[in-house]
């Protein structure tokens, strides 16, 4: 047995497991005792490579305790420095009580636990009282050293780009599988499978292998590319990086079609041999949903920041990972169905990996606070509307590039088929099949493009103001040289000359574009006017008049 599945398995066995936390971390606080043990009792390490903390803090700050990672086991008391102990050189060990008398004659009982080790001097620990702890450590490493064969820390942050190439091309032959299953592949499938994969942003030889794959007839069986998964990632990342692909298994499927996917025995297959529960499955959907209604009902940051934190609650009592939403640090069901799967990521200082912009949690969105505004034309109030919008279209150009460039690669396919039509009837069942994908692929492409048109659309409404401050707009208008164009342009949208002054949403898209451009070029958002100046004088003495 490896020593961080053992660890994983037994460290309740020995420890209080209301005192024991076992990574990856799941909600805030978690994460914070994460860093805070790495920090001070396992003297700085980087904190993705904790397999399991035993925290003895009274407050469960993580600051004291031990820390297990796969190759070493941190010990800390108060006020005294970490003790380091190397896992693989453990021999044996000692647990001893001894009886002290005092001067007056008093007795008391002290502890000791003696840590042989292979080829180094034994380590002491020293109690000057009974404590269960130094007990249930020498218990549990003794277990240890006779049944862990290999001793291995693992980083449990990875994401899939991290993995090997074997285990990035059985990860996505899976979700391939599971749109090709059923012998049809729909548009929005296809479309989201693009999305997925050319956000990946692979090398040549993957990106060709994988263009062959899905290009063909071929399905690798499924047992076989799960057990590549499970021998190539880290085991530490299993649990997130099957949990990922199962919720992109859900977000390559049409929104409305997400309740009757999770019935199919196909599906199901894949989700139990991959220890995905049916709660967990319930909180990848919820996600999908507020992320739709995010973007449809236009959802400010303050109502986007309340359904984060129902969604990390139910997450939490569900055991998924909020890890699992960027796996694949892309936005994979954005394409289609508006079924946003995924979060932004960022590495930490401490060398783990952190939920960051579009986060699940309050402490996730605060992140924003040090974020560039995404637009100066409007208060920070749907900011993470405009992250998922903007990375919904990062991913649709992506997409869009990769299925041209499968267009390029069926057409040569067509093209030397077709020297070979009057020789062979397979050659003329082959080129029947490539028409037909190249058909659909050109669909598939005219489908993503709508797609990028309406979220273009949205992004731009969603930094323009919904009205005009007329006498300041004006007033910048009167210093500019090319004031009247300028007017005439924003009155195209706006229609603020007649009184109308709102903004009309069915404008063409690039001359909400111009508005756009327009309102940054005469600096609307930020300076002070003389019309502004009059205005806000006003208001202040109509106050001091009251």
């Amino acid at each position: 047995m490896r020593s961080e599945e053992f660890i994983r398995e037994n460290v309740t066995k020995y420890f209080d497991d209301s005192n024991v936390l076992i990574t990856p971390a799941k909600t805030d606080k978690e994460k914070k005792k994460v860093v805070n043990a790495a920090q001070k009792i396992a003297n700085g390490i980087n904190p993705a490579f904790i397999a399991a903390i035993y925290d003895t803090t009274l407050l469960g700050s993580g600051k004291e305790g031990i820390v297990f990672t796969g190759e070493k086991l941190f010990y800390k008391e108060a006020f005294e420095a970490p003790v380091e102990i190397d896992l693989s050189k453990v021999v044996e060990v000692e647990y001893l009580e001894n009886k002290i008398v005092n001067s007056k004659g008093k007795e008391s009982i002290e502890c000791d636990l003696v840590i042989k080790l292979e080829e180094s001097d034994d380590i002491k620990l020293h109690k000057g009282y009974v404590t269960d702890t130094l007990k249930a450590l020498g218990d549990f490493l003794n277990e240890l050293a006779n049944e862990v064969s290999e001793t291995v820390s693992t980083d449990h942050q990875v994401i899939l780009t991290d993995c090997s190439d074997e285990a990035i091309l059985a990860y996505l032959k899976i979700v391939t599988n599971f749109i090709k299953h059923d012998g049809k592949v729909e548009t929005k499938e296809y479309v989201s499978l693009a999305g997925l994969i050319g956000g990946l942003q692979l090398g040549d030889k993957l990106s060709d292998e994988l263009r062959k794959y899905r290009n063909s007839a071929e399905m690798e069986d499924n047992d076989s590319l799960i057990s590549t998964l499970k021998r190539e990632i880290p085991e530490g990342s299993q649990s997130e990086i099957f949990q990922g692909l199962v919720n992109d298994l859900i977000l390559t499927t049409p929104f409305e079609k997400y309740d009757e996917v999770r019935e199919e025995e196909y599906f199901k297959d894949i989700q139990e041999k991959l220890g995905v529960t049916d709660e967990q499955i319930d909180v990848f959907i919820k996600k999908s949903e507020q992320d739709k209604k995010i973007i449809e009902e236009r959802t400010t940051d303050k109502e986007a920041k309340k359904m984060r934190e129902e969604l990390a609650g139910i997450a939490g009592a569900a055991g998924a990972s909020l890890a699992a939403f960027g796996v694949t640090g892309v936005v994979v069901g954005a394409f289609g169905e508006l079924g946003l799967g995924t979060l932004a990521f960022a590495t930490m200082s401490t060398g783990g990996i952190a939920l960051a912009v579009a986060g699940i949690t309050t402490a996730g969105i605060v992140g924003y606070n040090g974020v560039k505004k995404l637009s100066s034309s409007k208060t920070e109030d749907s900011i993470i509307r405009q992250t998922l919008l903007q990375e919904a279209i990062k991913r649709h150009e992506m997409g869009m590039q990769l299925m041209l460039s499968d267009i390029n690669y069926i057409t040569k396919r067509i093209v030397d088929l077709s020297a070979k039509i009057n020789k062979s009837d397979e050659a003329r069942e082959q080129l029947k099949k490539l028409v037909e994908r190249l058909s659909k692929t050109n669909n598939a492409i005219n489908h993503a493009k709508q797609d990028e048109e309406y979220r273009k659309r949205e992004l731009i409404l969603s930094e323009l103001p919904e009205t005009l401050e007329v006498e300041k707009l004006n007033d910048l208008l009167k210093q500019n040289i090319n004031g009247d164009k300028f007017g005439m342009a924003l009155d195209e949208v706006y229609n603020y000359k007649e009184g109308e002054n709102r903004i009309n949403e069915e404008s063409e898209l690039k001359n909400l574009k111009v508005c756009k451009a327009i309102l940054e070029n005469i600096e609307y958002y930020k300076v002070a006017t003389m019309a502004n100046a009059k205005n806000v004088g006003k208001k202040l003495w109509s106050k001091l008049n009251n």
